[in-house]
């Protein structure tokens, strides 16, 4: 019989689900992503409501009747362990919670992951099934139905409690059975769940698992496999603080709907008016302005402190206005968090336009989650309602901003792999919720996502198209419709937040010109000069002032973004290439409304790939003869984790989406549907553009401006002119502008493009060296003469215009280094820099030749003792 129905007179009564159950916390997670605030303390004893969330977690599965509860520990594990021993006992008295499980505290030295922490601890789960639990949670799922699925099968390993999330969700189930966990999320699919992190895992199951470093979503899969994997979708409202800006989000949450939260706050938070807290720990002078945010024990702010959406933590003392950032022991972290006139705009436009959802959502508490996207002058916001999760992109009045900046998501935590298929930092449930609890004027939008009104703006709603889409991810260029979490789109490794973009000067309306010629035609390669004519790159004569960041076509008649945005994608959709659905464009507003891609891109791919390539070669360095290399992958791959396996099956993906992508750029480039380049805001890429934006902007930005060196010489400058008008030579193109890894979405269904509405005619090869000579991927020079080969032969390239492929290269990473400089200098988002050595290696190659002059200030920007001049470890 199994131990989950056994009954003593210590127990509680049989109404306790958990009877005789013992139960797994998973709480050894160093908090990387709730840093600063968890710099010197562990993230479950972050305070919520005045409580630490392991004090709620307890008192939860306490009075489910759980008989001994482990916790799991590594980052700060003694302070952990001092809470558990001396602090836990006073929070479950006042919760009033009479039953007392055995807890224990298991301390993981080294870090062992999901799945190895649980391997590691489970000489103490005794019970058949074990329940696990993850600690960052707010949750109250029914556990007599988990218990009645995970018995519905006789050979069940593990049966997972599910949610919706749809920006998270993985997992395919079938009459209660889970069919797959995808690698990869997709949002478009409403028909997936997401993993809360509750779940009862089988001894058999426990037997599986490796006692050292391993996680768990490998094993979920290979079991989904085998038919042993269950699920129980859940209705219970699920609150999560896996980020800075969900910590706040919960709390904005718990305010509008108190019964949410297992019990009383503690007696030490003084609940603001709108939501959030201020500890009585804390010192506020009775001057400092606090609304919506947490203000914790230690912080201090003085009389001219004016905090808003914020959080305040120990050791720390403000005498100044802060928004949207969390600071804590000496450090600050910015993270994404609407304002209260983007929320009421979108607001509106969802009431508007509430018939896109299906009709059974459109009632349902709507989720509205900011995305990274850094200096953008839109906001990009993605909407959950019930299963089913849109991006909607609102345009803001204001200059012109360098597209790096635009919707790059650097500084954007990487999704976590610890917590299995729904990963962690989302609130499927809890963020902005609809307003509930708001003022008439509070910056929530208003409750339901009702039905139009007659007196509603209807715009245009556009028919929902496989192949539209809107972007994500962004990188150095063109600015972005819809960036992505990133997952962010990120440089993983930095984990810095996004930072806001400086105002740039935008070219005045005089200065602009419309196009008049036909790109079409053939053109010179110093296209909108007479010949002979030569140009500065300070020279305005091609109608844009050199100092602009990313300059766009303006004037009456002119093409909004939004709407350069919509006809871009149908001109793309025609010629093949998939880009993201189009749910409405409100003409009036201009707001879009598109499909949601997730955050995984094609710079993820390949960095998983490598990353298990690593593991890889780490194994075999492990291994003693080829024999016992043998055994251990053989053991591995019994196992389901085997990293060698792993990169195997990555490396093939990898390479079947970059020939997915080479595929694209012959597709958009077959003229199987006209563009009409007066139909977007995008000036053409000729010479006088790549002169004074891409090389130009490599001067100003770069050598000038991060490397303080002078004005190119008369011989550099005569480089840059024939550099240029080399690249530009031959008959334009439609090209994408900024074709690389982090503008190619990778969902269940392959690619899909973003970030296009900057498309426009151009150099043939352009987008082909955007793409393999992406900074951010740096791939191998066999495969870039694989792919150059096979799109040239595809596309018919002629001799002539493959003579140009070095120049238009080196154009194209001339610009990625303006860009990198201008955000890492003038931004002070430095973890660009970091691609920055790539960037200045490969170019310094590719100048060798014909380019000496560039090539020498290459090679001395390399040789400086800068941060750039370092590769990326």
């Amino acid at each position: 019989m199994s131990e989950h129905n056994e009954t003593t007179a210590a127990t509680p009564g049989p109404t306790f689900p958990l009877i005789g159950t013992d139960v797994m916390i998973l709480a050894a997670g160093m908090g990387t992503r709730m840093q600063p605030l968890t710099a010197e303390q562990p993230k479950p004893l972050l305070l919520v409501q005045g409580r630490p969330l392991l004090a709620w977690n307890v008192a939860v599965l306490a009075r489910l009747g759980a008989r001994r509860i482990v916790i799991n520990a590594h980052h700060c594990v003694d302070v952990l362990d001092d809470f558990v021993k001396h602090g836990l006992e006073a929070h479950l008295n006042e919760l009033g919670v009479s039953h007392r499980p055995e807890i224990r505290v298991v301390k993981e030295l080294i870090l062992l992951g999901t799945a190895g922490g649980l391997a590691n601890a489970s000489p103490l789960l005794r019970s058949d099934p074990v329940l696990t639990w993850n600690v960052d949670l707010l949750f109250q799922p029914n556990i007599d139905d988990l218990f009645q699925s995970h018995a519905a099968q006789d050979d069940t390993l593990a049966t997972l409690v599910l949610t919706r999330s749809p920006a998270h969700a993985k997992i395919r189930l079938n009459e209660g059975r889970i069919e797959d966990v995808a690698a990869d999320a997709d949002p478009s699919d409403s028909a997936l769940w997401a993993f809360t992190g509750v779940a009862l895992y089988s001894q058999d199951a426990l037997c599986r698992l490796p006692s050292e470093f391993a996680e768990l979503p490998g094993f979920l899969r290979e079991w989904s496999r085998e038919g042993r994997l269950r699920g129980c979708p859940s209705e219970s409202e699920f609150l999560e603080i896996g980020t800075l800006d969900s910590y706040l989000r919960v709390h904005r949450r718990l305010a509008a709907h108190p019964e949410l939260l297992p019990g009383e706050p503690g007696p030490e938070a003084k609940p603001l008016p709108d939501f959030g807290f201020i500890s009585t720990r804390a010192s506020v002078h009775s001057q400092a302005k606090v609304s919506e945010s947490v203000i914790l024990p230690g912080a201090r702010l003085g009389a001219h402190a004016q905090i808003e959406r914020a959080i305040i933590g120990p050791k720390t003392e403000l005498d100044h206005a802060v928004f949207g950032e969390a600071h804590a022991y000496g450090s600050s972290a910015r993270f994404p968090i609407l304002d209260a006139a983007t929320e009421s705009v979108a607001a509106t436009f969802l009431d508007a336009h509430a018939s896109v959802w299906p009709k059974a959502s459109r009632h349902s508490w709507r989720s509205l989650t900011p995305v990274h996207g850094g200096g953008s002058t839109r906001q990009i916001i993605r909407v959950t309602v019930d299963a089913h999760s849109h991006i909607l992109i609102v345009p803001e009045s204001g200059p012109s901003v360098d597209s790096a900046d635009s919707a790059e998501a650097d500084g954007a935590d990487p999704p976590r792999e610890d917590a299995a298929p729904a990963g962690h930092g989302s609130e499927p449930q809890d963020a902005v919720a609809a307003g509930h609890g708001s003022k008439p004027n509070d910056s929530v939008p208003s409750g339901h996502v009702s039905e139009p009104s007659d007196s509603a703006p209807s715009g245009h709603v556009s028919e929902p198209s496989d192949s539209v889409h809107v972007g994500h991810a962004s990188a150095p260029n063109d600015s972005v419709l819809a960036g992505h979490d990133s997952g962010p789109n990120t440089d993983p490794s930095s984990g810095r937040p996004s930072e806001p973009t400086a105002p740039q000067e935008t070219p005045s309306r005089d200065d602009s010109r419309p196009i008049e010629e036909d790109p079409r035609d053939d053109v010179d390669a110093d296209v909108g000069h007479a010949k002979g004519d030569r140009t500065s790159i300070e020279d305005n004569s091609s109608g844009h002032d050199a100092n602009v960041i990313y300059p766009v076509r303006q004037g009456h008649g002119v093409p909004t973004e939004a709407q350069s945005f919509v006809y871009a994608a149908n001109v793309l959709s025609r010629r093949g290439v998939r880009v993201p659905s189009i749910r409405v464009h409100d003409e009036v507003t201009d707001i879009l409304l598109v499909e949601d891609l997730g955050s995984h891109t094609l710079e993820d791919v390949v960095r998983r790939e490598r990353h298990h390539e690593r593991d890889s070669a780490d194994l075999f360095r492990k291994s003693q003869t080829v024999d016992e290399l043998g055994a251990e992958v053989a053991g591995d791959q019994k196992k389901g984790s085997s990293s060698a396996r792993g990169s195997s099956s990555s490396k093939i993906r990898s390479h079947d989406l970059y020939r997915q992508a080479v595929d694209y750029l012959v597709q958009l480039q077959r003229p199987t549907e006209p563009f009409d380049p007066d139909k977007t805001f995008a000036p053409p890429l000729d010479a006088a553009f790549l002169l004074q934006f891409e090389a130009g902007y490599f001067q100003r930005k770069f050598v000038e401006g991060l490397a303080g060196l002078g004005s190119p010489s008369a011989e550099l400058q005569i480089e840059y002119e024939k550099l240029t008008t080399t690249a530009a030579s031959g008959r334009p193109v439609l090209v994408h502008r900024d074709y690389q890894s982090r503008n190619l979405m990778v969902t269940g269904r392959g690619l899909t493009v973003i970030d296009f509405q900057g498309c426009r005619m151009g150099p043939p090869l352009y987008d082909l060296a955007s793409l393999l000579h992406d900074p951010y991927v740096a791939l191998d020079d066999n495969l870039k003469t694989e792919f150059f080969d096979s799109f040239c032969e595809r596309a018919e390239i002629n001799e002539e215009t493959r003579t140009t492929w070095s120049a238009v290269s080196i154009c194209r990473l001339l610009q990625a280094l303006g860009a990198f400089s201008y955000l890492g200098r003038e931004l002070n988002r430095p973890g660009f820099l970091d691609h920055a050595h790539v960037a200045l290696e490969v170019a310094r190659k590719l100048s060798a030749p014909n380019y000496p002059h560039l090539g020498r200030l290459l090679d001395e920007l390399l040789q400086s003792e800068q941060p750039w001049s370092s590769p990326l470890s």
